[in-house]
């Protein structure tokens, strides 16, 4: 029931779109009021949303450590295909030496 309140009063506020600032302000008001036992009186869309959050998630750690697993698959696979490469080389090469030393 509150949530649908809620979705009614963004839907009015969204639908006139002319003064952003008075339409922000509405919607606190609003939202406020609707929240029964406030005992203090901050509000709840002045929290930063990290606070909300786990601590992974609100230092953006599960994005930088996706990141760094990008980083060293890419390091990791070439510095495994070169190291392929260089083996192959010095197996070409060898068979080569041995053919040349046959003849």
């Amino acid at each position: 029931m509150k949530n649908s309140k809620k979705l009614e009063v963004l839907a009015k506020i969204n639908s006139k779109r002319k003064y952003r600032a008075v339409d922000l302000i509405e919607y606190v008001l609003y939202n406020h009021n609707i929240i029964d036992n406030v005992e203090n009186e901050k509000l709840l869309e002045w929290v930063p949303a990290d606070t909300r959050m786990g601590f992974i998630k609100g230092n953006n750690l599960d994005v930088y450590g996706a990141l760094l697993g990008i980083v060293l698959g890419f390091i990791v696979a070439s510095i495994v295909a070169s190291l392929w490469i260089a083996f192959k080389f010095i197996v070409i090469l060898s068979s080569v030496a041995s053919k040349l030393k046959k003849d």
